[in-house]
């Protein structure tokens, strides 16, 4: 980053999302966080156990990356990398929403390190959902959080076995079998 400052780095979380080659591998090996609501694929939460790092060695890092990216002294020297007003507002706003968002990093960092339980969920040793995300779902639904019970929010993962791969390249077949004829009797 701090060479190529003009540059703005996308620095990611992955998301197994389903029928994705990431989501059939995560699923297959038992490192997709099952009670975790769709609602909660995306950054700050972590929805995999990790395969390298511990959560808050995880969560340490991708805090220290994106406070480096969103630093003052990173905005300056991309401040210095361009004459467009109109580049140096994108990176202000970048920078500014990357800084509000570290906000989120470090909650979840900070219930890694106090909360036990929290801490066991996203290790992969308890299948319970933290009141964490209960609490945050309800809130993301505001006044129809009551539609949906608490066995509702957990999402039906399936993988899908090799025979329904199978059965899906028939089911495409037939259908270009359907199309060629529908184009033969025109």
């Amino acid at each position: 980053m701090e060479q190529t400052p003009f540059v703005w780095p996308a620095i990611n979380i992955p998301v197994p999302f389903g029928g994705t080659p990431l989501y059939e591998e995560l699923l297959g090996s038992g490192r997709i966080l099952q009670a975790m609501p769709f609602s909660f694929y995306y950054a700050p939460y972590v929805v995999t156990t990790l395969k390298h790092y511990d959560p808050i060695s995880y969560y340490e890092k991708l805090i220290e990356l994106l406070a480096c990216a969103s630093s003052p002294s990173m905005l300056k020297r991309r401040f210095q990398s361009t004459a467009h007003w109109q580049v140096k507002l994108v990176h202000w706003a970048r920078t500014a929403s990357t800084r509000a968002s570290l906000k989120g990093y470090r909650q979840i960092l900070q219930r890694l390190r106090s909360d036990a339980q929290f801490r066991a969920f996203h290790e992969g040793r308890s299948d319970v959902l933290p009141e964490f995300y209960h609490q945050r779902y309800e809130r993301m639904l505001g006044q129809y959080a009551g539609l949906l019970t608490r066995t509702d929010r957990v999402p039906n993962l399936a993988q899908s076995p090799a025979a329904s791969n199978a059965e899906k390249r028939a089911v495409v077949a037939q259908a270009g079998d359907v199309a060629a004829y529908s184009i033969e009797v025109r």
